[in-house]
């Protein structure tokens, strides 16, 4: 009798457990207990209360140099510009990053989020540290048979513990800005980039979640008086590959954007030839070395008082903005 009620319980774990962990940290509040530890905590080396954070993903940590901009604009020292973006940073780890160092920041006079199209899709939720639990059946069926991303028995709890973290990186020395050195490197062949942004779309569409926290971002800074900008940052042809290939997913990303944020201030651009850029400049397809960041920064940020006067406008296909518009 012991063997069979031993039995009949490992079969109920084997057959029930997948399914209660997935219940247990996706439709109830203890998967969002990850956010009392550190995790989406950018900020936390900030001190005093700057004038100035660029936000976003690597596109910021890399290509946003805080102490080039308090160089050339008068009126700013080094420790009112801070650059908070972290690599595969979504809107929620952003907002999150402001709502736990809401102090900090009373003070903003102007937010930079930098724009990456490619981070705003469901197919981008297996590289973002909390919203991976958000991915459906069907979602990792077709990462783990296309892309070679395998998920476990205990994967809704695997996540859960993956997401807590206790410490984070101090970077006040550069005040946040990191420097990327160039490498050889490879650039993106054609159907890649639709491959890793977005196919299917009716599988992998733009992320409704991430939409919603950039516009919550968005409001919470307008609210306090804090101008809210975003920033197209460049590419080596990867910009190139997804004009052609992901027009269908641009164009749902852009009138999300419009239909839930309204009218907002862009500055920038995909295109290198912008910033007269070459290959050395590049760290690799996407990345800027430390010299592009150099050129990105003194022709994006040579003036900044100017950005005051940028209209607010309908959004438009994130690949057509050039920066002598």
């Amino acid at each position: 009798m012991n063997k069979k009620f031993t039995l009949n319980i490992l079969l109920i774990v084997i057959v029930f457990g997948p399914i209660g962990q997935f219940v247990l940290f996706k439709f109830t509040p203890i998967y969002n207990l990850n956010l009392y530890t550190e995790l989406y905590n950018d900020a936390s080396w900030v001190k005093g209360k700057p004038k100035i954070a660029i936000m976003g993903s690597s596109h910021a940590r890399y290509h946003i140099i805080p102490s080039e901009i308090a160089k050339l604009n008068k009126g700013y020292e080094f420790k009112d510009i801070v650059n908070i973006g972290e690599n595969a940073a979504s809107p929620f780890r952003m907002y999150t990053t402001f709502m736990k160092n809401r102090d900090k920041f009373s003070k903003l006079k102007t937010v930079y989020y930098t724009l990456e199209p490619h981070m705003l899709g469901e197919k981008y939720y297996p590289y973002n540290t909390y919203e991976e639990i958000f991915l459906s059946y069907e979602q990792w069926k077709y990462l783990e048979k296309n892309h070679n991303k395998h998920n476990n028995y205990f994967f809704s709890f695997q996540t859960f513990v993956k997401s807590l973290e206790f410490k984070n990186s101090n970077r006040s020395r550069t005040n946040g800005y990191s420097a990327l050195k160039h490498k050889k490197f490879n650039t993106y062949s054609k159907r890649k980039v639709s491959k890793q942004v977005y196919e299917p779309l009716e599988l992998f569409p733009v992320s409704e979640h991430g939409i919603k926290y950039l516009k919550e971002l968005k409001e919470e800074l307008e609210r306090q008086g804090t101008d809210f900008i975003f920033v197209f940052t460049p590419t080596y042809t990867w910009q190139k590959i997804y004009a052609n290939e992901a027009k269908a997913y641009d164009n749902m990303l852009i009138e999300m954007l419009n239909k839930h944020l309204g009218k907002s201030k862009v500055i920038g651009s995909l295109w290198p030839e912008d910033f007269n850029l070459s290959y050395e400049d590049f760290k690799d397809d996407t990345h800027l070395a430390h010299s592009g960041a150099l050129k990105f920064t003194q022709k994006v940020f040579g003036n900044i008082n100017t950005h005051s006067n940028i209209k607010s406008q309908i959004l438009k296909n994130t690949y057509t903005y050039h920066i002598n518009e």
